[in-house]
């Protein structure tokens, strides 16, 4: 049942307690909202790379990509508190609501079907915001990768370039996928704590560690897996720049862990909120 709402996609679940909370929203206008942040991040890097060159003596790269990258920190700020705001809210919400509580349990709805209702009910009123943050990342990994090309291509053989965008698609698809790896994971320990603890101030102060903690998590792996393959290399006696497959792999590991340790976080929070809600009983 988690595992349906912690897909790439848009979450459904065919639940009557779905149904219900999502009834004022046009999940279909949803998904097309999404979809558009995404074009619209990708067509501001075509567009912001085009002037770039046109205007090279008037305005750098440097200069687009400090306005993108405070862009791209600004919104993670302000979601980061927008998931945890509205998680916490939701979750307080559930658990002074004993009577509803009684009669979801009067119906054949389990425990994990209502937590995974409500997870994925909360998931579509942050998607937007979420999809908004892809798409200044989109936006960033769009123009460095243009500029990348041309760049080499004055340098290097077709061929060189093309390898260098290869190599590095799973760094750039990590840094662009975060965001909605992210969300869950913070939504869903936000969600169970503010559904279990009895002190909104402590629920709120562990959504805040919660966030420190993933992004933490995420730049840890990213440094861990580029020492790592360091040292491999040094120890090889090889220079980086001659190992293309082996730079691929160490960076698809990478993509890999972080999506598996968020993942692994969003599951074991849902099932203690889970396990917490079936002890009420």
């Amino acid at each position: 049942m988690f595992s349906d709402v912690l897909k790439a996609n848009l979450p459904r679940l065919e639940t009557p307690l779905f149904s219900y909370r999502t009834r004022n929203l046009n999940i279909a206008r949803i998904r097309r909202d999404g979809w558009l942040s995404v074009l619209l991040g990708l067509s501001s890097g075509v567009g912001l790379s085009a002037l770039l060159n046109t205007a090279r003596w008037y305005i750098s790269l440097g200069d687009i990509f400090s306005l993108l990258l405070l862009g791209v920190f600004l919104l993670l700020l302000a979601s980061d508190f927008a998931y945890a705001f509205t998680a916490l809210a939701a979750g307080r919400k559930l658990s002074l609501q004993r009577e509803r509580l009684d009669q979801l349990r009067l119906t054949e709805l389990s425990s994990d079907a209502i937590v995974a209702s409500e997870f994925a009910a909360w998931q579509l009123c942050v998607w937007r915001l979420m999809a908004l943050e892809c798409s200044s990342r989109v936006a960033l990994v769009t123009l460095l990768s243009l500029e990348l090309v041309r760049y080499e291509s004055f340098f290097f053989e077709d061929f060189r370039v093309l390898e260098s965008i290869v190599v590095s698609s799973p760094i750039l698809l990590l840094f662009t996928l975060e965001p909605l790896w992210r969300m869950r994971a913070l939504g869903s320990v936000t969600l169970s704590s503010g559904f279990q603890s009895g002190s909104v101030v402590l629920a709120g102060l562990l959504a805040g560690m919660t966030a420190l903690a993933l992004h933490a998590l995420f730049v840890g792996t990213l440094y861990a897996g580029s020492f790592l393959l360091t040292l491999l290399l040094r120890s090889l006696d090889l220079y980086i720049y001659d190992e293309p497959a082996l730079r691929f792999g160490s960076m698809v590991l990478m993509l890999l862990a972080v999506r598996f340790s968020f993942r692994l976080i969003s599951k074991v929070a849902l099932r203690r909120m889970a396990r917490a809600l079936s002890c009420a009983e």
